[in-house]
């Protein structure tokens, strides 16, 4: 019920939006006319599966029904708390209500909680790779076949993703009987991301200073992971 009463309030409290900011982009210059077009970087990410979502939408709908687009991305949000409980239910019983919560309330995050390519960005990680990893954990080819889609289907909305494929290596090479044959599950999303980072990529990596910045990065998302919950200010010092 709480579940169903967020996403009535989210929905509602989004009624007077419109195409925002990057969606216009998109609108503008991806649809989806090549491969290149479709494959090409946004903001250095790949998002081939969401912008299919986009041009499919446009050319079937038009651009009129901005509601319907919100509507159909909302299951995405609202999954989130779901999978997190589940998978921390194994782990820490009926305390996993809490980060679930956590997820559900992001508090002071309007961009992904009301505007469908905030919702496709967070929910490719928070849902879909987090699904994966809950599907990973029941040793069966039906469900690693599961995990796998999950994870081709995340990485193409948001390279975060990749951050989950490390983990899952990590997770299935921790397993009490050896699970390096299940490694295919990961490792052909890394290879598919790694061959469009070199022909579609258009912005070079820079592991020097990637990886230089990962402690003031770290520190940037607890700080505006607290304020996001409690309403504090989000700044962090530099």
């Amino acid at each position: 019920m709480l579940l169903a009463g967020i996403g009535v309030y989210l929905f509602v409290l989004g009624d007077s939006t419109t195409f925002f900011r990057d969606e216009w982009s998109l609108i503008a210059y991806r649809d989806g006319r090549s491969a290149a077009n479709i494959l090409g970087s946004h903001q250095d990410q790949l998002i081939a599966n969401f912008l299919l979502f986009y041009v499919g939408f446009f050319k079937g709908i038009g651009l009129d029904q901005y509601w319907l687009i919100r509507l159909l991305t909302l299951p995405l949000l609202l999954g989130c708390p779901v999978v997190i409980y589940f998978i921390g239910s194994r782990r820490m019983g009926a305390w996993a209500i809490a980060p679930a919560l956590i997820i559900l309330l992001l508090g002071t995050a309007w961009e992904t909680l009301l505007w469908p390519l905030g919702i496709f960005a967070f929910g490719a990680v928070c849902f879909l790779a987090t699904a994966a990893l809950l599907a990973m954990e029941r040793d069966d080819w039906k469900w690693d076949l599961t995990a796998f889609l999950l994870l081709m289907t995340a990485l193409g909305m948001n390279g975060l993703t990749l951050a989950f494929l490390v983990g899952g290596a990590l997770g299935l090479l921790m397993l009490p009987r050896p699970g390096w044959k299940r490694l295919w599950i990961v490792v052909i999303p890394g290879a598919v991301y790694l061959l469009w980072s070199h022909f579609y990529r258009t912005v070079p990596v820079d592991f020097g200073s990637t990886i230089g910045g990962v402690p003031h990065f770290a520190w940037d998302l607890a700080v505006n992971g607290v304020s996001g919950f409690t309403g504090l200010s989000g700044r962090s010092p530099k």
